[in-house]
């Protein structure tokens, strides 16, 4: 495995453990868009947070241009 794969792989454990959902499925979801069944493991204000920023197109430009954000993009395409 590369670098970026243990990176995407060690961020997917990470947010898998806050959303209580297996890395794996985690992954698939990002990867297929499915952002309800991401959502549906975050409290409500969370999630409505999460709804907000998707909903913001200023602030979803800001987040997507995060250093962080490229890098899991990158990791995700790799991984079609």
């Amino acid at each position: 495995m590369n670098n970026g794969n243990n990176d995407l792989d060690k961020l997917a454990r990470q947010a898998g453990k806050q959303l209580n959902m297996r890395p794996e499925q985690l992954k698939r979801s990002a990867q297929s868009g499915d952002v309800k069944s991401i959502l549906n493991n975050l409290t409500d204000s969370q999630a409505q947070q999460v709804q907000n920023i998707l909903n913001d197109k200023n602030a979803l430009k800001q987040l997507l241009s995060s250093p962080q954000a490229a890098a899991l993009l990158k990791g995700l395409q790799k991984n079609e």
